[in-house]
């Protein structure tokens, strides 16, 4: 793909990357001018803050499929270390890995904590019923659950990995970041979140007027003026 990367992307009239990240790579590469354009993440933003009952137990989420590169193992390990016991991990999407992990959890005895539920084609009530977002991949392109995730008032915990992350959460203004695959750090931000929300939810508020960009308008808005110019 690197191969074909290099002998044919510099013959194309335009070459649109989807974060700035990978377009900071592409032209780097072919040494060829490179558009961002990010996906269209949302449809509609949702100005209402989103009211969450008091419940005894809380909800941690992520949205994903069940590969190596997504670093669910990373989150099932930090699972194992936290030691509140009022905290439950869902994982929503599939994957060639389903197996293996459902093995750790086996292993360290995680069946009442964390849930592999599956693809789950509208996932709305998940994000409604979650009070966190945790993202663990080694790399990314642009994460529309991301986008989603904050959308729907969640606040963010992700592995500090190139492309759109850190696009979405501002560098680190708008949600927490932590080192790829340390899953002790990332146990220990999971923790200091439910102890304290606070900190994190102001970072919330910052993510929330920045992912205002990433609509299907202005996507298609960027997509015309693309076209029209070339």
């Amino acid at each position: 793909i690197y191969c074909l990367v290099l002998i044919y992307y510099k013959k194309a009239d335009a070459i649109v990357a989807n974060s700035k990240n990978a377009k900071l790579d592409l032209q780097r590469i072919c040494k060829k001018k490179v558009i961002n354009i990010n996906p269209p993440s949302l449809i509609k933003f949702i100005n209402k803050k989103v009211k969450k009952n008091k419940k005894k137990f809380y909800t941690v989420i992520t949205v994903g499929s069940l590969v190596k590169e997504k670093g669910v193992d990373t989150m099932i390990k930090a699972f194992n270390e936290i030691e509140l016991n009022n905290i439950i991990f869902n994982v929503l999407g599939d994957g060639k890995e389903k197996i293996n992990l459902k093995k750790m959890i086996k292993k360290y005895g995680l069946e009442k904590k964390v849930f592999l539920l599956g693809r789950i084609k509208n996932p709305k009530k998940f994000y409604l019923n979650s009070d966190l977002y945790i993202h663990a991949s080694h790399h990314e392109g642009f994460p529309n659950s991301m986008v989603e995730a904050i959308n729907y008032n969640l606040p963010v915990i992700s592995s500090n990995c190139r492309g759109g992350i850190k696009e979405i959460i501002l560098n680190g203004k708008g949600g927490d970041l932590f080192p790829i695959g340390n899953h002790k750090i990332l146990a220990n931000k999971i923790t200091a979140f439910f102890e304290n929300q606070k900190p994190l939810i102001k970072k919330l508020t910052l993510a929330r007027n920045n992912i205002k960009k990433f609509t299907l308008k202005n996507n298609v808005k960027k997509y015309d003026k693309l076209f029209s110019s070339l």
